[in-house]
């Protein structure tokens, strides 16, 4: 019986301990200055930001080996090869396999091109299907493509598609011929407008959203989709240091006014693309949401602490009030009988 009282004070006892740490933790929070609380929510921020980020990555390194699989395949290589060796003209049967290939492709994508397009080593199309577009017509595609002729997956900046309103992102897989040398591209028109609205739909509390921006610190990625077209971070003077700080390709977080409101922003680098995503916050909102948490906690923890407390009392109360009745019944028996004897006397 000792040793069960004994574990029970122990448990109580340690459970209480927890509540009062709880307690003085959630009001510590909650009393720290406003600097502290801040730098604590735009790391969340930075988190958030990461998380992000990390979604765009696979996103865009699943569609770079997609391209590199259609780079690498046999009708593609020998087209390419032969257009760089005799001409086009010349390699009329190749071209035709390749774009049956490239057709088959398509059909197969399940709506994820909107184009692929066939190129020569110097960024001319060979063929395309459904919407290929020249890289020599078009500065996105030219970007990518520019990076594929150094070996590399290229990948251009957002935009939206002149023939279908639709955000792609222009991404170039090299083609090497059997004996390593550059003889083309795969360009391909990737939608993405699943994975801008993925982003423009995650918010946080009243103010918190999240962006992205391309390598140059154009907006590409917003809930306000009306500041895409336009908006360079760096070319804005209340944005310029948070625009610098995420075209750097680095982790951080800043402090900025735009239009009259103080925010906080946390961003992570899409490295594959050289994009980066932020996520960004009222300030004011920050120190209220804290400390509101801070608070909450505070009291929930004192309102436990309280029930424990009492929970373990109880059993105690009841047996001092088991021990109390014999001395309690004692003194009403007392008290009749000297009230009887009283009586008798008058």
């Amino acid at each position: 019986m000792k040793e069960n009282m004994l574990r029970h004070k122990i448990a109580v006892g340690g459970f209480a301990l927890v509540l009062v740490m709880v307690v003085v933790t959630g009001f510590h929070s909650a009393a720290k200055p406003d600097n502290a609380v801040i730098e604590i929510a735009a790391r969340q921020s930075a988190q958030i930001a990461r998380s992000i980020s990390h979604k765009v990555e696979v996103t865009l390194a699943k569609q770079a080996n997609l391209a590199s699989t259609i780079a690498g395949e046999k009708s593609v290589m020998d087209a390419a090869d032969k257009v760089k060796l005799a001409g086009a003209a010349a390699a009329g049967w190749e071209i035709e396999a390749a774009n049956a290939y490239l057709e088959q492709v398509m059909t197969n994508s399940s709506g994820n091109y909107e184009g692929l397009s066939l190129l020569n080593a110097n960024g001319g199309v060979i063929t395309g299907v459904q919407g290929g577009l020249d890289p020599g017509s078009n500065p996105f595609a030219r970007e990518a493509f520019d990076t594929a002729r150094t070996g590399k997956v290229g990948i251009g900046s957002p935009v939206k598609s002149e023939e279908t309103g639709s955000v792609v992102v222009h991404i170039c897989a090299p083609i090497l011929n059997a004996r390593g040398e550059f003889v083309g591209g795969i360009s391909a028109a990737v939608n993405i407008g699943f994975l801008l609205e993925r982003i423009n739909n995650t918010r946080f509390g009243e103010t918190g959203y999240a962006f992205m921006v391309d390598k140059k610190g154009k907006v590409i990625g917003h809930p306000g989709q009306d500041l895409m077209p336009s908006m360079n971070l760096t070319a804005e003077k209340e944005t310029k240091n948070v625009g610098q700080g995420m075209i750097s390709q680095k982790t951080g977080m800043e402090s900025y006014t735009y239009r009259g409101e103080k925010r906080h922003v946390g961003f992570t680098p899409v490295e594959l693309a050289g994009w980066s995503v932020g996520f960004t916050r009222n300030s004011a909102e920050m120190v209220t949401s804290s400390r509101l948490i801070g608070y909450t906690l505070g009291f929930m923890g004192m309102i436990l602490l309280c029930l424990t407390m009492g929970t373990s009392l109880l059993p105690h109360l009841r047996r001092m009030t088991f021990h109390a009745d014999p001395v309690v019944a004692g003194l009403r028996e007392g008290i009749k009988h000297a009230t009887s004897a009283a009586f008798r006397i008058y």
